[in-house]
C-alpha cells in the first residue's frame, strides 16, 4: 500500500482531492470525509461510502476499519484502489491518542500494493505528525 498525507487549508485541499479523483475511474477511487463525533459513526459512514463504490451490499454493515478494507482488496478485482480519507483528524480525535494512526500504519504494511491510502487533513499538526 502507497500511504500520502496531505495538508492545506480545506477549501484548496478538498479541490485538489477532488480534481485528481475525477481523472480517476470511480469503480478505483474511494473519497471519504471524516466528519466529527464518536468513532463508529465515521466507521459507519466509510462502510456505506465504500458499498456504494465497490458494489458489495454487505459492506455497509461492516463495522471495522480493517474488516473494510479487506473488503476493498477482496472486492476490488485485482485493480488498484485509491482510498482518500480526508479530514482525517477528524476521525483520529475520536479514540484514544495514537490508537488510530497505529491502526493505519498496520494497514498500510498489511495491503502493500493492493491499495493506495491518501489521509488528508486542515490541521498541519496532527497531519504532519504521521
Amino acid at each position: 500500500m502507497n500511504a500520502l498525507a496531505v495538508y492545506a487549508s480545506m477549501d484548496q485541499k478538498t479541490a485538489l482531492i477532488q480534481k485528481i479523483l475525477s481523472d480517476m475511474s470511480p469503480s478505483s477511487a474511494i473519497y471519504f470525509e471524516c466528519v466529527r463525533g464518536f468513532h463508529l459513526n465515521n466507521i459507519e459512514l466509510f462502510a456505506s461510502e465504500v458499498s456504494h463504490v465497490i458494489d458489495s451490499p454487505y459492506v455497509r454493515n461492516i463495522r471495522d476499519l480493517f474488516d473494510i478494507f479487506d473488503a476493498i482488496v477482496r472486492e476490488s478485482n485485482d485493480r488498484h484502489v485509491v482510498v482518500v480519507i480526508d479530514e482525517y483528524p477528524y476521525m483520529r480525535e475520536s479514540l484514544a491518542d495514537g490508537v488510530l494512526d497505529s491502526y493505519i500504519l498496520r494497514l498500510i504494511d498489511a495491503l502493500s500494493g493492493k491499495a493506495s491510502i491518501v489521509l488528508s487533513g486542515s490541521f498541519i499538526s496532527v497531519v504532519n505528525y504521521l
